[in-house]
């Protein structure tokens, strides 16, 4: 089935970072947290179903872009100043808020990606999990519209990527 127990430390040298338990009398299988000799346990179920959780990709997501828009009147679309996309990135988030209910479109080139409505939370994000891949060039912007008759509002924009 599997190989017997190793006696410590001889037979567990030249190996790929050897991680030990807190018991070497443990019988269970163990991680190294990546870049340490802290152990981690693999955890499963009683039906013996490994848990799992899939690391981050690796990147390293940062601020793009940001704007902000002040004084919107009430059933006004207005548009932030688009990101102009300075060469080949992916766009990972796009987060707004706002001082109102509002009604947020998101935009490339003019053309309408994803909408969003809020109500208590004055803020929504837009999320792309393998990042949006956007071009040279492309214009990436957001249309605010809120419905608070008599009113102005303010927003904030940005745009997250890599």
């Amino acid at each position: 089935m599997g190989e017997t127990w190793p006696k410590y430390p001889i037979e567990v040298k030249d190996g790929d970072d050897p991680t030990y338990g807190p018991s070497k009398n443990d019988r269970s299988l163990l991680g190294a947290e990546r870049g340490t000799q802290k152990a981690r346990r693999l955890q499963v179920d009683a039906d013996r179903n490994l848990y799992i959780t899939i690391g981050a990709d690796g990147r390293s997501e940062s601020l793009l872009y940001s704007a902000s828009l002040s004084s919107i009147a009430a059933s006004t679309p207005t548009a932030f100043s688009a990101y102009s996309v300075p060469s080949a990135q992916k766009i990972y988030r796009v987060e707004v808020t706002g001082s109102g209910c509002t009604d947020f479109t998101l935009r490339i080139n003019a053309g309408d990606i994803g909408f969003k409505q809020t109500n208590i939370e004055m803020g929504v994000t837009f999320e792309f999990e393998k990042g949006y891949p956007a071009s040279f060039g492309d214009d990436v912007d957001v249309v605010v519209e809120h419905s608070v008759a008599g009113k102005t509002k303010d927003f904030k924009l940005f745009i997250y990527g890599a």
